[in-house]
């Protein structure tokens, strides 16, 4: 047998997606490959500058550099903000309270804290993009499926 098998793989993508925000089309045979440019899913990659990260983080000693960046994975996975809830950084950079509390003032100057959230200006501007490219490739998708094509 050749191809893909529709039988097996579509219920196993609609379970899937059903975790996932609706789809605009639902899937086909054809279409399982286009899925995840359809639902909401957050961006799998983050853009990451490491000359830039190198040259503002000179000063944090090994601990600082890891609880830092596991908070800027989080705040890529939630794609937004931090709450400011010290429990729960510390819980984010796998430390205990009492270590979280002794780094948070040489990790607090990247952020800024506003309404109770901790802000990433460099992270909110990343996914400010990673977002305007998923909507664009999410609708030149719906074009294409719908067969509407630019030279047509």
């Amino acid at each position: 047998m050749s191809g893909i098998e529709t039988d097996r793989t579509i219920p196993i993508v609609q379970n899937v997606i059903a975790e996932k925000d609706t789809l605009a089309t639902p899937p086909t045979a054809n279409s399982l490959v286009f899925w995840r440019a359809w639902s909401n899913v957050k961006p799998y990659y983050m853009p990451f500058f490491v000359s830039a990260y190198r040259e503002d983080t000179m000063d944090l000693r090994t601990i600082e550099h890891g609880a830092y960046l596991l908070l800027i994975f989080e705040y890529w996975a939630r794609q937004g903000p931090l709450t400011d809830d010290d429990v729960k950084l510390a819980n984010i950079t796998r430390l205990a309270v009492r270590e979280w509390m002794k780094i948070r003032p040489h990790i607090l100057p990247f952020f800024t804290v506003d309404g109770g959230s901790w802000h990433h200006k460099r992270i909110d501007s990343e996914i400010k993009i990673a977002q305007e490219k998923s909507s664009k490739a999410r609708e030149s998708a719906g074009r294409r499926w719908n067969g509407v094509h630019a030279n047509a």
